[in-house]
């Protein structure tokens, strides 16, 4: 029957089909395998499928559960994803009070980034990466010598479509102990894993090495998830007691800073539809305003939207939804715990949502069929872990 609708047609039909349903179509045909495995269609595809996006609530304390921003039924809309095994080889050993958690790194082109650590059996450590694809199954366990202080962004390529993983070791030449070292022994121990090259390596231009007073978190507020999008992978960072944001080109792999806007007490970055959202905190006498701030991708530079005034500082903003509703932590409830608020910017207005769960961030995701075919890949039944080989870099 194939034979008789055109190839142009079949593409447009594919494309409109969930990625579970062309798993099972790869089995009908040498044909429908090749077009389907083929990376023209991939990017067809995931360009379809860009219309069709859900942003997802991650449950905190969990790797698979998560709430669906549907519009209709947000937040009482809830799913489990079948987490694959490699989540579950990476611990040190089976005492549960040593065990660590996989933490989120980041969503790009329908894969999940996350990051842990574990102790071999050689005794040796290791962080440990997993990249998912939930919509086909698939994982990737990727192993890396261990570094005690590092930051880690993660994003696909737009260009290539080739998934990527940045490690960022702030070290000291001095010694190991950071807190008693000059900033002027600092240096930034960059490395780069990208998928089709299966290795850890250098960037491919000159890396900011020594950005002597730049830290890639804020005081008080610890580690932040980093933001992906428009081919950037970005991080909140402090300059020398300044906020800023350092961006990494995940085509060109240069490093870059943004200037924030000023008078923010604290501040963090989210995806706002297209574009980088900023939400930052000011201190008004015993109140505290968050002002909410646009990027414009091709300047680099910040327009305000709006102010929100809340009357806690442990009132704590998740990010945006596709209307610009804000999604924040209401104060904690003795008995159910944190409740989601809505913030309308029109109304200027707090909604209530009624749910009591604790939640970590709001990821944009959209289905691809990124790591299908892909050669060193794992499907879940055969988790075991892909170690790379890491480039020794001179500090």
């Amino acid at each position: 029957m194939a034979n008789f609708i055109p190839l142009v047609l079949q593409i447009k039909i594919f494309c409109r089909l969930p990625a579970k349903s062309l798993i099972r179509f790869r089995s009908v045909s040498k044909e429908w395998k090749s077009l389907i495995d083929s990376s023209e269609f991939n990017s067809d595809f995931i360009v379809h499928q860009a219309q069709r996006k859900r942003l997802l609530l991650w449950c905190k304390y969990t790797h698979n559960d998560c709430i669906v921003d549907d519009d209709d039924s947000f937040p009482q809309h809830k799913i489990s994803l079948s987490q694959p095994l490699s989540f579950n080889r990476f611990c040190d050993d089976d005492d549960d009070s040593k065990r660590k958690q996989m933490e989120f790194v980041g969503c790009s082109y329908g894969l999940l980034c996350y990051a842990g650590s574990y102790l071999s059996d050689d005794d040796d450590y290791f962080n440990r990466y997993v990249i998912w694809n939930p919509s086909i199954k698939k994982s990737i366990a990727i192993d890396a010598p261990y570094y005690k202080r590092i930051y880690v962004g993660f994003g696909v390529c737009p260009i290539t479509l080739d998934p990527k993983i940045v490690r960022i070791n702030i070290i000291h030449v001095s010694g190991d102990d950071v807190r008693y070292i000059d900033d002027k022994d600092k240096v930034w121990r960059v490395e780069v894993f990208t998928l089709s090259e299966g290795v850890w390596r250098s960037p491919l231009t000159k890396h900011p090495r020594k950005w002597l007073k730049i830290d890639l978190y804020l005081k008080g507020s610890g580690y932040k998830t980093p933001a992906v999008m428009n081919g950037f992978i970005y991080w909140c960072a402090n300059n020398n007691s300044t906020n800023t944001i350092v961006s990494f080109d995940l085509g060109s792999e240069e490093f870059a800073k943004v200037q924030v806007p000023g008078n923010l007490i604290d501040f963090n970055i989210f995806k706002l539809r297209n574009s980088l959202g900023l939400v930052g905190l000011v201190e008004f006498s015993s109140e505290y305003a968050y002002s909410v701030w646009s990027m414009d991708h091709v300047s680099k530079l910040f327009t305000k939207l709006f102010s929100v005034t809340l009357p806690d500082i442990y009132w704590h903003v998740l990010g945006f939804r596709d209307n610009e509703q804000l999604i924040i932590y209401g104060p904690r409830d003795d008995e159910h715990g944190p409740e989601f608020v809505a913030y309308e910017p029109n109304l200027k207005h707090l909604n209530g949502l009624g749910t009591y769960v604790s939640c970590s961030s709001f990821t944009s995701f959209t289905e691809s069929l990124l790591l299908l075919g892909k050669s060193g890949t794992l499907n879940d039944d055969e988790c075991d872990a892909h170690t790379t080989r890491s480039l020794d870099h001179e500090t």
